[in-house]
């Protein structure tokens, strides 16, 4: 069922919509009250995707890209500054840890970390329980 929601996005990755439809599916009360959590947080910053100013992402070593503040993500940067050399689990951004998928919302400077590093494992190891605990609850809730 999560496999057909998320093939609903593709390239995109998770909509409102898809896992409103997801929720629905799996009927858990739990899921639900997440997913209106999820709404009114989602319509406090404004409910939209669009893009906002250009943003400078410093990668180090003197590097730089441009981006869009709300759109441009740390795995949308990760083809140009890892080419290869791993597979990256987590960023830090401005020092604090951020996921891939999550939009930079200022100029920042980014770090991209893969399982070489504590906070690569921990980031694995948390997403890999909170995965397992979603099934369990889909299953026995």
């Amino acid at each position: 069922m999560l496999a057909a929601v998320l093939k609903a996005a593709p390239g995109r990755g998770v909509t409102v919509a898809a896992c409103r439809r997801y929720s629905q599916a799996v009927g858990s009360g739990a899921l639900q009250e997440r997913l209106r959590v999820f709404e009114r947080l989602w319509e406090q910053r404004g409910g939209s995707e669009q893009g906002g100013r250009p943003l400078k992402v410093s990668l180090g070593g003197g590097a730089s890209l441009e981006g869009s503040a709300g759109v441009t993500r740390p795995l949308d940067l990760v083809q140009h500054a890892r080419a290869g050399k791993g597979r990256v689990l987590v960023a830090r951004v401005n020092g604090q840890l951020w996921d891939l998928r999550r939009p930079l919302e200022e100029d920042c400077e980014l770090q991209l970390l893969d399982f070489d590093t504590a906070e690569g494992r921990e980031a694995l190891w948390r997403s890999s329980a909170v995965l397992l605990g979603g099934v369990l609850e889909a299953q026995w809730a």
